[in-house]
């Protein structure tokens, strides 16, 4: 009686039927404020604790052969190698290789030496194309040529990775990629000055300089530094 009779003061219109009072359907006219007051003198009120993470995870690829955060470049951008899930990296660990001067890496040592589980590494070896071991030299190859493919495989069995993928944080990445985009010089306060200014390559010695970077077969990395270099010199 007292939850009808404070809706029929508020607009009018009776919710006591049939011997009872519905709280399913409320009137219409009853406004937001009125059927607030309404749940709360029928005790319908209803809690719900609920977290929400706001710590979004970044991950990214760490040399450990120079203690680095990996960087991808090509002819006009550098950035850093990362994502927001550790396996989709995998296709960037072939960076690694530019460690080694875009070669096999080769690692000495028996297989004892090389992995605390020597037989899981053995029988990798001998499942995957981008993997050898020299018995003779006692060395184990991981083939370039197949990109990440070996390289991420194996990477997990070795004593001594050639590389992690790690948590950074959204500031580290922000810094890094910053102080990139002032070292190659493309943030856009420097790429407008620098049209402007008409130092860049022309059209024509662009398409040149390109078709001369494949035809020597250079990596991204190697293109980059053949354009600072032309740069320098112009």
């Amino acid at each position: 009686k007292k939850l009808d009779d404070f809706v029929f003061s508020r607009c009018g219109e009776h919710i006591y039927q049939e011997g009872g009072v519905s709280r399913e359907t409320l009137p219409e006219g009853l406004n937001d404020e009125d059927t607030f007051e309404f749940i709360q003198l029928a005790n319908m009120q209803s809690y719900q604790l609920i977290h929400f993470d706001q710590d979004i995870k970044f991950y990214g690829l760490w040399s450990v052969k120079k203690q680095a955060w990996v960087e991808e470049h090509d002819e006009f951008f550098a950035g850093l190698a990362y994502a927001d899930q550790p396996e989709q990296l995998k296709t960037n660990v072939r960076t690694i290789f530019a460690d080694y001067d875009y070669d096999d890496i080769e690692l000495k040592g028996s297989f004892e030496d090389l992995s605390e589980q020597p037989v899981l590494l053995q029988a990798l070896i001998k499942n995957n194309k981008a993997l050898k071991y020299n018995n003779k030299s006692q060395t184990l190859i991981i083939m370039q040529g197949w990109e990440e493919e070996g390289l991420y495989a194996v990477n997990p069995l070795l004593k001594q990775p050639l590389f992690e993928i790690k948590e950074i944080s959204l500031d580290e990445i922000q810094t890094i990629e910053k102080e990139l985009a002032k070292q190659y010089s493309y943030d856009e306060d420097e790429w407008g000055a620098e049209e402007e200014g008409g130092e860049d390559f022309d059209a024509e010695a662009l398409e040149l300089i390109q078709e001369l970077a494949e035809e020597l077969e250079l990596s991204d990395e190697q293109r980059a530094e053949l354009f600072e270099e032309i740069k320098k010199e112009s």
